[in-house]
């Protein structure tokens, strides 16, 4: 840009030189103005219209991210300036670059973790486990599909209030289970457990173990509770098997052992009637009440002839008779019932002395072996009727 301005300079000089020496030849200095017009038309043409247009088009392409790939516009001021131009496509280009790399990083790790989801989620599908999240910011709370079908609901039955799950749970489990909650809430615990019965849609009650942790935010604040319900029915009912044998029933005997056998056969089961019987006579066509729970409570015993009922099955056939439903369908002495198990009674000569029987209006969903457990009743059961026979004998004897 310097060498333009002295060539022009230049021509200047000699031109005014021209005018000054012969100042009458018209031609001769209109001649070297016309050159100097021309010089500086060319000058400002090349070395700065040109470097202008240049730079203004590389800006606007820099500015629409289009990232130019050269731009030639000397080496004075403008040239200077192109060449910031030029660090500032530079600049960016390794931010798009970076940019770029970054975003391909997103894209895996958010792959990572839609993966691991997957994998989570069959995992807990698979455990039989029940997903719930508590956002505690704005007090909603999500039950997962398998929570809804564990209490026998459909996915639209239940709202997303924490009291969809408060409110389930049965009255004696209740307060501990909350307390729990606020002790964990509170940080006072590092996690959240909890054994407790919910009520199911048809008025039941399932054990479920729930488990959960806060998960911490701003402040160190919890502001969400994320947690596993696992249905954990059939191995608690049979722990209340195991406890109500060792303990319930092990040290009493007579009409108060026949009675804690019934009531806890029914509370086990969580079915209307369970009853145990003694046959009346060798024929064993007809069998007569040892204690009978009915309703929630004990009614009066009886005696009654066992043909064309279940029970026919169980003391002559000698076998285990379990109707998981449809038993009124079979047999129409028990209209009103859904379900039935009935298991023999024996003595130590492995003779059928009687039996333990229930009903229940709703269909068996229990998983643990039925006849194993229950079997544990009978033989205890059987031992206690013969003892009862042993002592009348002794009775009359004396």
């Amino acid at each position: 840009m310097r060498i333009a301005f002295k060539i022009v300079l230049l021509l200047a000089v000699a031109c005014i030189a021209l005018a000054a020496y012969r100042p009458d030849d018209v031609a001769v200095v209109a001649t070297w103005a016309g050159l100097l017009a021309l010089a500086i038309f060319a000058a400002t043409e090349y070395w700065v219209r040109r470097p202008v247009i240049q730079l203004t088009e590389f800006a606007l392409q820099l500015a629409q991210r289009n990232l130019p790939a050269r731009i030639d516009a000397g080496h004075d001021e403008i040239g200077r300036l192109a060449g910031s131009l030029v660090e500032v496509r530079d600049t960016l280009q390794r931010d798009e670059e970076e940019r770029a790399r970054e975003a391909e990083r997103r894209r895996e790790a958010e792959q990572a973790v839609r993966e691991g989801e997957e994998r989570y989620a069959l995992a807990v599908r698979g455990a039989n486990d029940a997903l719930w999240e508590w956002n505690l910011r704005t007090g909603s709370v999500y039950y997962s599909p398998r929570w809804k079908a564990m209490l026998d609901h459909r996915e639209d039955d239940i709202g997303d209030g924490i009291d969809e799950w408060r409110d389930r749970i049965h009255p004696e489990d209740r307060e501990a289970a909350l307390r729990a909650l606020d002790d964990h809430l509170a940080g006072r615990t590092d996690r959240y457990e909890s054994v407790q019965r919910l009520r199911r849609k048809d008025g039941r009650w399932r054990w479920v173990l729930v488990r959960g942790a806060r998960i911490r935010g701003v402040g160190d604040r919890p502001h969400r509770l994320v947690g596993l319900t696992t249905d954990i029915d059939s191995r608690k009912r049979v722990e209340q098997i195991v406890v109500g044998l060792a303990d319930g029933l092990a040290n009493v005997h007579g009409e108060a052992f026949f009675r804690g056998l019934v009531k806890n056969f029914a509370t086990v089961l969580g079915v209307e009637r369970a009853f145990i019987t003694e046959c009346c006579d060798d024929s064993r066509r007809r069998v007569r009440h040892l204690a009978k729970f009915e309703g929630g409570d004990f009614v009066p015993n009886g005696e009654y002839d066992i043909s064309g009922l279940p029970c026919d099955e169980v003391i002559n056939g000698n076998r285990a008779c379990i109707i998981a439903s449809g038993v009124a369908l079979r047999y129409s002495a028990d209209v009103g019932f859904e379900s039935y198990i009935g298991i023999p009674i024996k003595d130590s000569e492995n003779n059928v002395v009687g039996h333990l029987a229930c009903l229940g209006v709703a269909p068996l969903e229990h998983d643990f072996p039925v006849e194993l457990i229950f079997t544990l009743y009978a033989e205890r059961a059987g031992l206690e009727i013969e003892r009862q026979r042993l002592l009348s004998r002794l009775r009359a004897a004396a």
